[in-house]
């Protein structure tokens, strides 16, 4: 924030912008308007945890300031840790030694293996971009415990219901949705029903007991249901599936093809426990660029052939090489049938490689 004498030079320098940009600073918007009232005001890189504050509260009452650029939308290496949960400890704030073995940040709204985490579902109702409802369980743990969470953190939630270890405990369900109102049903039984809308930031939180078995939520708006989801308990990890991004690439040497693979259970549901140790190989005319998954802690190599599962999923990259052909990528696990994907290499015409 300028200092007094600073603010001549300042606004200079916002008036020869469209929209001035305020870094960590959109706390100063209402002063700022006042002084200078035709400017233009963006919020950049804000927290998660501030959406609710910053979107639903400043933006929807002040219209000279037109968005938002969260902090951060897909996950990266460095600045490791900021984003960091620990049990029974301190999480830390932006860096230090006590990091270790994080090497990536983990505080998006999408992980580095390109899954979504839930509360990029509430940015989407937030900014109202189509998406009415999401179910996600806060992370239980237990009595006499609790979680050191960084600065950059929000508490962990998952997609899941199955949380063994935890069954007669307490857990938290929170429902994202741009509702009058939404429902939560525990085996069909109702729990209780909550306001979901712009005053309560789209938010329902409904505390209950774990058992296994079936989550529901429902979202009503103007007597109406405009959105369900349910989450279940699945059983024990008993498959592999994988499915690549396209079907085709260019045999340039460059193209790449990102594979994700999920464990699932014998009715084919992602299993949200799994760290079964994959191993892939590659066939045809491409190579194993790399292997990843979205625990910031694995310190296994992003070029090894062999990865765990990290909560249940992993993530293969091939990169084409200068032939044409079918590369063939296998995962396989000890006591899970391999998985096989192709994808074509296409040739490339020579006015595809020239300006």
């Amino acid at each position: 924030r300028p200092k007094p004498e600073q603010l001549a030079d300042y606004d200079r320098h916002c008036a020869a912008l469209d929209i001035a940009g305020y870094n960590y600073n959109i706390g100063s918007h209402a002063e700022d308007h006042a002084r200078v009232p035709g400017r233009v005001m963006v919020s950049t890189e804000s927290g998660r945890q501030w959406t609710a504050v910053i979107w639903n509260k400043e933006f929807g009452a002040f219209p000279y300031i037109v968005g938002d650029f969260i902090w951060t939308a897909i996950d990266y290496l460095g600045e490791a840790g900021i984003g960091r949960v620990v049990l029974d400890g301190d999480a830390g704030g932006h860096g230090g030694d006590n990091h270790w073995p994080w090497h990536g940040a983990e505080c998006s709204d999408i992980d580095i293996v390109g899954t979504r985490r839930p509360h990029s579902y509430f940015t989407n109702i937030s900014w109202d971009r189509g998406e009415k409802m999401h179910l996600t369980v806060r992370q239980p743990v237990h009595e006499g415990h609790k979680l050191g969470i960084g600065g950059w953190a929000l508490h962990p939630e998952s997609d899941s219901w199955t949380w063994p270890g935890f069954e007669g405990e307490k857990i938290k369900a929170v429902i994202y949705a741009r509702a009058d109102k939404v429902k939560l049903f525990q085996d069909d039984k109702l729990i209780g029903e909550k306001p979901a809308d712009r005053d309560q930031n789209y938010t329902a939180e409904f505390d209950l007991t774990y058992e296994p078995g079936v989550l529901r939520a429902e979202a009503w708006k103007a007597g109406q249901k405009i959105a369900g989801q349910t989450i279940a308990t699945v059983s024990e990890p008993a498959a592999l599936t994988m499915t690549a991004d396209r079907q085709e690439l260019n045999a340039d040497g460059q193209a790449l093809c990102f594979l994700t693979v999920e464990v699932t259970d014998k009715t084919g549901a992602w299993h949200p426990n799994a760290d079964t140790e994959l191993t892939f190989t590659v066939s045809g005319p491409g190579v194993i660029q790399g292997t990843a998954n979205a625990d910031m802690r694995d310190l296994v190599s992003y070029q090894s052939t062999k990865r765990k599962a990290y909560l249940g999923r992993a993530l293969a990259v091939i990169r084409a090489t200068n032939q044409p052909g079918v590369i063939k990528l296998t995962v396989s696990a000890g006591g899970f049938k391999p998985v096989t994907v192709s994808v074509t290499a296409k040739p490339v015409k020579l006015e595809q490689i020239l300006p």
